[in-house]
C-alpha cells in the first residue's frame, strides 16, 4: 500500500538543478568470439527526479518523522507530486515514487543548507516507477 505525500510537508520543488533523467537501461554481454551483445535490461525503465526543497523548522520535524515512520525509513514507496514539463515545475501530478539510495547510508535525503532558525533545504533523488 502506498502513501500520498502529507498536504502538511512543503511539495514545491526548487527549480534549482531539477532535471530529471532515465535510469540505465543497458546490459552488455561480451563474447570470446565475435561483438559484444548489447540488449535491454527491462521493458519499463524508471525516471529519477533530483529535488530539493525548503522547508520551515516546523515542517522539516514533519518531515523527519513521516519518513521514519510512515515511510519506514523512506523504504516503502509513496505518490509525490511531481512536473508534468520542467519548463513549468510548478503543474504537477501525483506519481508512484520511492527514495533513491545512493548506498546504504541512511537517511535517504541530505540537509543542504540551514538558514539561522528559518528555514531548513534538503535535497534528495526520487525513483519515479515506469508507468
Amino acid at each position: 500500500m502506498s502513501v500520498i505525500w502529507p498536504s502538511t510537508i512543503n511539495s514545491n520543488i526548487l527549480d534549482e538543478n531539477y532535471l530529471p533523467y532515465q535510469g540505465g537501461n543497458v546490459v552488455i554481454v561480451e563474447n570470446e568470439n565475435g561483438p559484444s551483445q548489447v540488449r535491454c535490461k527491462y521493458t519499463a525503465v524508471s525516471t529519477f527526479h533530483p529535488i530539493v526543497l525548503k522547508f520551515t523548522l516546523a515542517e522539516y520535524v514533519l518531515f523527519k518523522a513521516f519518513v521514519k515512520d510512515t515511510l519506514r525509513y523512506g523504504t516503502l514507496s509513496f505518490y509525490f507530486p511531481l512536473p508534468d514539463d520542467i519548463s513549468d515545475i510548478t503543474e504537477t501530478t501525483s506519481k508512484l515514487c520511492r527514495f533513491y539510495f545512493s548506498s546504504t547510508s541512511s537517511p535517504p535525503y541530505k540537509l543542504s543548507k540551514i538558514i539561522a532558525d528559518v528555514a531548513v533545504y534538503i535535497s534528495f533523488t526520487l525513483e519515479e516507477f515506469a508507468q
